[in-house]
């Protein structure tokens, strides 16, 4: 008998490696020396090792799969039936699988684990019904640990975990568990289990991170996109004069484009386009990515240069508020009147930013480069200052870099007064 063969069978009968190694070293001990034989067991007994933890690891994965898809064939089946899948349906799949499996629970871990995946298909991933529902599939008391030892050493690890992964996924969804959870935790696990401690934490945090943004974002979100965008630019908006107003396309006579525009922008904004210099172009930039909870909007912004106040100003802002060496001017001499009115600054606006001032902001059905014509057409109706003032278009995607609207043309363009 080989000598590879010997090491494989024994790896396998899961004999320790000092055990191994005497018996080769005794089999082997007048064919070849014991170092040689230690140094050919350790190879082969890593590698037999590895071989088998893979081919274990890729068989319960799939034995895994095909136990979560034989569970879930009630989900299935229903979806078929009532040709939806809502709420009802999941709720009245888990009281197919409760009367099913009433006394045994067969199979509870898999068909809880195939159920959370399908939460979001079935749009219950916000419902904390739905998670108590998991819960209760557990079945009562017989989890239960009979001591602190079995405790420590997490009794039931494979249907504990199974219930951390219900409390991860309400965290993840943003739901925080109410008191019937924990009762519910506690009839199934203990008090001293790891899902008590997950619990606890979620309790603690949750409510702390869930009311600390000053701002919060409704959890029921609109359906039509056209409120989304009115509540993204009202979210954008720095300015409380700032006004939304939403465009028709069908209301201009040269549209080109076909859905809304929403357009963002306040009285103040509307004084600095008259205060602009002609000469000076302005730009259309974006798309930008705004976030209203699961969903992303794409806004553009209409911008100018900086003025070159507003970076005299901001540099002194840097400087020390408590120096008056260099800012302190009297009203006192001829030589220091000059002085005196070169370091008034007026204070900008709060769309006068380093990086530019911001004049409008919009948010269009189709983003596309047609819609944003339409925009500018618009903002020129009530603006008829920027029917003067070039216009350039700088349009990329969010997802990558500045690219061109059509594939002859430059990534930037320059509009025509009067044109659409």
């Amino acid at each position: 008998m080989k000598i590879n063969t010997i090491t494989w069978t024994l790896s396998r009968l899961c004999i320790s490696p000092s055990h191994t190694l005497s018996i080769l070293s005794r089999w082997t001990s007048l064919i070849i020396p014991v170092s040689t034989a230690s140094k050919i067991f350790t190879h082969n007994f890593h590698t037999a090792k590895s071989l088998a933890h893979r081919d274990g690891t890729v068989q319960e994965i799939q034995n895994e799969k095909i136990r979560k898809r034989r569970e879930l064939a009630v989900f299935y089946e229903l979806s078929e039936l009532r040709k939806a899948k809502d709420k009802d349906t999941y709720r009245k799949a888990l009281e197919i699988y409760m009367k099913k499996q009433s006394v045994y629970r067969r199979g509870h871990v898999d068909f809880i684990l195939g159920a959370i995946e399908q939460m979001k298909e079935y749009q219950v991933h916000k419902d904390v019904e739905a998670y108590k529902a998991l819960m209760r599939i557990f079945p009562e008391g017989e989890l239960l640990p009979k001591s602190i030892i079995q405790s420590e050493f997490m009794h039931y690890p494979r249907q504990q975990n199974t219930a951390i992964d219900i409390l991860s996924a309400m965290g993840n969804n943003g739901c925080i568990p109410d008191d019937e959870i924990g009762n519910i935790i506690v009839s199934r696990f203990g008090e001293n289990s790891y899902v008590m401690k997950k619990y606890q934490r979620i309790m603690y945090w949750g409510p702390k991170f869930r009311n600390m943004n000053p701002y919060p974002v409704p959890w029921i979100l609109p359906q039509t996109k056209l409120e989304l965008a009115v509540m993204a630019l009202k979210r954008m908006a720095v300015d409380k004069n700032n006004v939304v107003k939403v465009y028709d396309t069908n209301d201009l006579s040269s549209t080109i484009s076909d859905g809304f525009i929403a357009s963002a922008c306040s009285p103040t904004q509307q004084e600095l386009m008259r205060k602009h210099n002609s000469e000076l172009p302005l730009y259309v930039e974006g798309g930008f990515t705004v976030w209203m909870r699961e969903e992303s909007l794409v806004y553009f912004i209409l911008r100018a240069d900086p003025h070159p106040d507003i970076v005299e100003y901001n540099q002194k802002c840097e400087e020390d508020e408590d120096d008056i060496s260099s800012g302190f001017y009297t009203y006192l001499g001829a030589d220091d009147e000059e002085k005196r009115k070169k370091s008034l600054i007026v204070k900008p606006s709060v769309h006068e930013q380093p990086e530019g001032t911001i004049l409008a902001m919009c948010i269009t059905e189709t983003s596309n480069k047609d819609s944003l014509v339409d925009w500018i057409n618009f903002l020129q109706v009530e603006n008829s200052c920027l029917s003067k003032v070039p216009i350039l278009f700088s349009l990329k995607t969010p997802e990558s870099g500045l690219q061109s609207t059509n594939e002859d043309e430059k990534p930037r363009e320059e509009l025509n007064p009067g044109e659409s």
